[in-house]
């Protein structure tokens, strides 16, 4: 299932939430994208950004290469990662996204796991200090155990159950005013997943057109 919406710009925590919501009618030149894949371990976010590289040619971020040494170590141990672990994170990748639109392309994808909503509004501030950039989230959503058995079939991963366990716990589904987050069934094998997003981010880029 996908779900589409009328989409809304959304800023970053700290901005008044008088500023929330940027007005559907301003005026983007040469309009700029950041796909965000999205959601708790197993649900193919990188697979699914690769995927998207191969049929669009869109370079894409990976998250997890900039985590701090600090992050990766607890990470290695299992061990979750608390809001002030995640901050600088989520600004690295944001500005890793911006970096590349300014230099090689219109469009780029991030995968990154953004389970709560002050997550994705640190990503969101791309779209609101550019006023040409427009970020849209795809939330691949699952059931825990499909999650699991992805999982299960990794080596030399640091992902277990459990953290599939808490990071299912900890996602925050959209509320009614994130417009700029589509649902995408994540259920399936993965090669149904891709297609899934690849016929999504077609249709997202036409309406833009």
């Amino acid at each position: 299932m996908i779900r589409t919406s009328r989409r809304r710009m959304l800023t970053y925590e700290q901005v008044p939430p008088s500023t929330l919501l940027l007005p559907e009618t301003a005026a983007r030149d040469k309009a700029k994208n950041i796909f965000v894949i999205c959601g708790p371990a197993g649900c193919g976010k990188t697979t699914i950004a690769k995927a998207l590289f191969q049929e669009y040619g869109f370079p894409f971020v990976e998250s997890d290469d900039y985590h701090s040494k600090a992050n990766n170590e607890k990470l290695i141990l299992g061990l979750p990662l608390c809001d002030t672990d995640k901050w600088d994170w989520l600004i690295a990748v944001r500005e890793a996204a911006l970096e590349k639109l300014a230099i090689e392309c219109s469009t780029v994808i991030v995968d990154c796991s953004t389970l709560k909503r002050k997550y994705r509004d640190v990503l969101r501030v791309a779209g609101v200090d550019n006023k040409h950039v427009q970020v849209h989230f795809v939330l691949l959503n699952a059931a825990e155990q499909i999650l699991r058995d992805r999982i299960a079939t990794r080596k030399g991963h640091y992902i277990t159950a459990g953290v599939v366990r808490r990071q299912v716990d900890e996602l925050e589904m959209p509320s009614p005013n994130e417009h700029d987050v589509y649902i995408l069934d994540g259920n399936g094998t993965i090669e149904q997943v891709k297609s899934r997003a690849i016929l999504l981010v077609r249709q997202l880029m036409k309406d833009e057109k």
